[in-house]
């Protein structure tokens, strides 16, 4: 259904609501949906979505992915990678705002928040 509202001259639905704008959506897996991603992208490949590749994170790496559970994509990782950005960048987490989006709760960016200064 989602590949249908990025491609909606294919679906036959609404156009209107992007305002001429192409719709696009990136996908990573949540709870027991990792196995998920290679099948998310192929069929995005399959439907004709240009971005196929970019659709899923956590793919594979037969498809150009890097599987989260295989490499450590977990909320430890994430909250490393943003300290030693910010190190990078010259500056102090305790004085900056973080925006991420995600889930409320068990979501990596979420969780990466609670760990935060």
């Amino acid at each position: 259904a989602l590949i249908d509202c990025m491609l909606p001259e294919q679906g036959g639905i609404y156009t209107g609501h992007m305002e001429g704008k192409t719709e696009m959506l990136f996908f990573g897996p949540d709870e027991n949906t990792a196995g998920y991603m290679d099948l998310g992208a192929e069929l995005a490949h399959v439907r004709g979505y240009p971005y196929w590749k970019a659709l899923t994170t956590g793919k594979g790496t037969a498809l150009g992915g890097i599987p989260h559970d295989t490499y450590g994509m977990t909320t430890a990782s994430v909250h490393k990678y943003v300290i030693e950005l910010l190190r990078e960048l010259g500056e102090d987490e305790s004085k900056i705002t973080k925006f991420q989006t995600g889930g409320p709760d068990g979501d990596l960016g979420s969780n990466e928040i609670l760990l935060s200064k």
